[in-house]
């Protein structure tokens, strides 16, 4: 179940009553509105239907209107939540061992032309603890971590050109209480694909324009909230393309987590609609099940999976490292006219240290 979904819908329920997105809809229909993407819905259009609606929805938002940034934040988020719908609500899941692969995995020989998505509206839950950060007071005790829940990846077309959007979402846990509801981070981007530039260049441009590594601030809070906003961004953002370039490998394993069969589709039992609507809002794909890490491994990748430290020289736990993975266009068919996208798995190198042993002599 997308819960970052089902959360924004039970709000936007309290705010602007049931079925709002079904009610935005006919609203955008009647604006004729073609070719809708996150684009061609513009805030003015959200802002407008608010106004249609009752002085008790309008007394709500004016509370919202009066700071400018949480204001914004509803708009877009309803934008996004109701494409999102529009598109079938597909969510996609990493499991944890393709995800610690795919993070090891360069994409800096991969042209921005093979990126392409399966819906106009994705959302992909990652493994909360591969992409976050901690922090820390002047003693270097964390006092909050962040929990990633998922990146929604919306293609617009803008001037003739695509873009992705890419809104990334986590929860923030203070490290105290455990309490995981403490508040929300979002960090939204706009990815151009280009033809003639390779995907990584084009994130790194856009990361420098977001977040740029030398800004000047005299807010210390300032700069490291710019600081961890673009690992975040980053490492979320690297995840996430490598995730589809799997999709279109030949390596891609895909299983239906959740989907109602035909024979429940036949029953007209009350209680068998119940559990088919049931299963239905929980369905999504899992992506990478057989993915599998050597358990004498696993530790190896979590050490080097820290998303705060990713330097390019070759670092070692215990006498062991990890050489990183890449995508290879690989040409095949008559004449080699044709081109697959192999992953050249990551994998680990290296002798581990002996550790001591007691042996005992009889």
């Amino acid at each position: 179940m997308n819960i970052h979904f089902e959360d924004l819908n039970k709000r936007f329920e309290v705010l602007f009553g049931r079925n709002s997105f079904q009610r935005f809809h006919n609203f955008v229909k009647d604006q004729r509105i073609y070719n809708i993407d996150f684009h061609s819905i513009e805030p003015e259009h959200v802002n407008d239907w608010i106004n249609m609606q009752s002085t008790e929805v309008i007394t709500k938002v004016n509370f919202l209107r009066n700071s400018k940034r949480p204001f914004e934040m509803l708009i877009n988020e309803f934008r996004l939540a109701y494409l999102y719908w529009l598109s079938g609500k597909r969510h996609f899941h990493i499991e944890d061992d393709l995800a610690n692969k795919l993070v090891q995995t360069d994409i800096h020989k991969v042209n921005s032309s093979f990126l392409k998505l399966p819906f106009p509206v994705v959302y992909f839950t990652v493994p909360e603890d591969l992409v976050g950060v901690e922090f820390l007071d002047d003693n270097d005790e964390c006092l909050y971590r962040t929990i990633a829940q998922g990146a929604y990846v919306s293609e617009v077309q803008e001037d003739n050109k695509k873009q992705w959007w890419i809104a990334m979402f986590l929860k923030v846990q203070k490290t105290a209480t455990g309490n995981p509801n403490h508040g929300e981070i979002s960090i939204w981007i706009r990815l151009p694909i280009l033809d003639n530039e390779n995907i990584f260049d084009s994130l790194t441009t856009v990361l420098d324009e977001y977040f740029p590594k030398n800004s000047v601030t005299v807010d210390a809070a300032d700069y490291y909230l710019n600081r961890n906003s673009r690992v975040i961004a980053e490492q979320f953002s690297i995840l996430i393309i490598n995730t589809l370039l799997y999709l279109q490998s030949d390596k891609a394993i895909l299983e239906h987590v959740g989907e109602p069969t035909g024979d429940h589709k036949n029953k007209k039992v009350k209680k068998k609609e119940k559990r088919n609507k049931k299963s239905l809002s929980t369905s999504y794909i899992r992506i990478g099940k057989k993915v599998t890490i050597d358990n004498k491994h696993k530790q190896i990748y979590r050490e080097f999976n820290h998303l705060n430290d990713q330097p390019r020289k070759r670092r070692e736990f215990n006498g062991q490292w990890i050489v990183r993975g890449h995508w290879r266009n690989q040409p095949y068919g008559e004449g080699l006219s044709k081109r697959k996208l192999i992953w050249i798995e990551p994998y680990v190198k290296g002798v581990g240290e002996l550790a001591e042993t007691e042996y005992l002599i009889k």
